[in-house]
């Protein structure tokens, strides 16, 4: 895992996201970036130049809250890698849409 791989997630419609949970508790509790952003898109190909939210990876559950956002897709970027240098796990994706 280095710093800016990314995992994109293309809602096929518009959603108001508020949190988006990264759950690797059933893969590897180990496997997390250390700090990641997300950035949106609200036609699922271009994608914003600043990140809308930052968050911070701990072992198993890695949860970042943020004002309710309008988007098709999400893009979730490493900024920085564990000090494990493990590889990026991601058991589920668990976004909280209203």
């Amino acid at each position: 895992m280095q710093a800016g791989d990314s995992y994109t997630v293309d809602f096929a419609q518009t959603v108001n996201l508020g949190s988006l949970t990264l759950n690797n508790s059933q893969t590897s509790s180990n496997d997390f970036p250390a700090a990641f952003d997300l950035y949106g898109s609200a036609d699922g190909k271009t994608f914003d130049s600043t990140p809308f939210a930052s968050g911070t990876g701990a072992a198993n559950l890695s949860t970042v809250s943020f004002a309710t956002r309008s988007l098709r897709a999400v893009r979730v970027q490493i900024k920085t890698p564990n000090a494990n240098k493990n590889s990026w796990s991601i058991g589920e994706l668990q976004p909280t849409c209203f």
